[in-house]
C-alpha cells in the first residue's frame, strides 16, 4: 500500500512539472512575453509599452529644414521625451501645404505665412505657431558690386546693369519672398537676359550661381552648410544680408480633424506643444552653432502673431 502511494505522489509531481514547462514553452510565443527595444536601443517595461506601442505623427516639411538636420535631432528628442515616433516628408513649402491639403500627414513645418494663413482659411489648417526664424541673404561673385543692407538696391542693380540672377522659380518660400521683393520695387526681372529660372531647390540653384558666377537668393541655413563645400564660398559671398525684407520666419500648422478624420490631431497638438516649449526652444537656438560658429535657426516662440 505504502508503495502504491509513493508511485502515485511520483506520478503527480511529474505531471505537474510537465504542466509547467509545457505553460512555459506556449508562453514564450505570447506578445507581451517578447522583449522589446526601443528606437534608442532601451528596453521598455511592459505597461509603458502597451501605453506607446504604435503612436506615430507625421509632418511635412520643406527641403531646407529637412537638409539642416535639424528635424532628425527633433525627432529623436521627441521620441525620447513622449515615446511618439516622428516621421516626416520633407518637400518644397508649396507641395508640403498641398500634403496636408489631401490629410497625408498630421501637421507642416514651413516658412511660408500667406500661403499657411490661406491654408487655415481654407479650412485645412487648425492655428498657425511660430516656432523659429532666419534670414534670406543674397550672395553672387564680389567683383560686380558693393556689398548692401538693401536688398532692393541690390535688386535693381541686377535689373538696370543686367548681373545674371539665378531663381529657384518653383513655388518655394524662397522663391515666393524673392517674387515679393521683384513686386514691391515694380520690376519684371524676365527683361534681363541674364536672369535664369532653375525650376530645382536650394543646394542645385546655389551651385548652378556659383558654377556660373551669379547672384541668387537663399536662406543663410544653407548657405551656412553648403558654402564651404566644392569651392562654393570660393565663387561667391554674401552680398546682401540685414535688410528686415529678408526675414524668413518658420511656423508649425495642424491638419484639421474636421476636414481631414484621419489624421493624428492628438499627436500633432503634443508635437506642437514640445516644439514651443522653454527646453525645446532652446535646443533649437542651439543646434548648429558647434559646426557653424551660429545657430541654423533663430527660435522665437510668443514673439511674433
Amino acid at each position: 500500500m505504502r508503495k502504491f502511494l509513493l508511485i502515485t505522489a511520483i506520478t503527480m509531481i511529474i505531471v505537474a512539472v510537465s504542466a509547467v514547462v509545457i505553460g512555459l514553452f506556449f508562453l514564450q510565443d505570447e506578445p507581451g512575453e517578447i522583449e522589446i527595444v526601443t528606437e534608442n536601443g532601451l528596453e521598455q517595461d511592459e505597461e509603458e509599452v502597451e501605453i506607446l506601442a504604435g503612436e506615430t505623427v507625421l509632418l511635412a516639411t520643406t527641403l531646407d529644414i529637412a537638409n539642416s538636420g535639424i528635424i532628425e535631432m527633433l525627432a529623436e528628442k521627441f521620441y525620447e521625451d513622449t515615446g511618439i515616433s516622428l516621421e516626416y516628408v520633407y518637400v518644397e513649402t508649396g507641395e508640403a501645404l498641398a500634403v496636408g491639403r489631401i490629410g497625408e500627414v498630421d501637421m507642416v513645418l514651413d516658412n511660408s505665412p500667406a500661403s499657411e494663413a490661406l491654408f487655415a482659411e481654407e479650412g485645412h489648417g487648425v492655428e498657425r505657431f511660430p516656432v523659429m526664424f532666419n534670414d534670406f541673404i543674397v550672395v553672387g561673385p564680389g567683383d560686380m558690386v558693393e556689398e548692401t543692407e538693401e536688398v532692393g538696391l541690390l535688386f535693381t542693380l541686377v535689373e538696370v546693369l543686367d548681373f545674371p540672377f539665378i531663381s529657384r522659380g518653383d513655388g518655394s518660400g524662397t522663391h515666393q519672398m524673392e517674387q515679393s521683393i521683384w513686386a514691391g520695387l515694380q520690376l519684371d526681372p524676365t527683361v534681363n537676359g541674364g536672369y535664369i529660372t532653375s525650376g530645382q531647390g536650394a543646394e542645385a540653384t546655389l551651385r548652378m550661381a556659383a558654377n556660373s558666377n551669379s547672384f541668387t537668393l537663399i536662406d543663410r541655413s544653407t548657405w551656412l552648410r553648403l558654402s564651404p563645400t566644392d569651392n562654393i564660398g570660393m565663387e561667391l559671398m554674401i552680398i546682401c544680408e540685414g535688410d528686415p525684407l529678408l526675414f524668413n520666419q518658420y511656423g508649425i500648422i495642424a491638419v484639421n480633424p474636421e476636414k481631414h478624420p484621419g489624421v493624428n490631431i492628438e499627436g500633432a497638438n503634443t508635437f506642437i506643444q514640445w516644439i514651443t516649449s522653454g527646453r525645446i526652444q532652446e535646443l533649437i537656438g542651439e543646434f548648429g552653432v558647434a559646426e557653424f560658429g551660429e545657430p541654423l535657426f533663430i527660435p522665437n516662440v510668443g514673439e511674433i502673431d
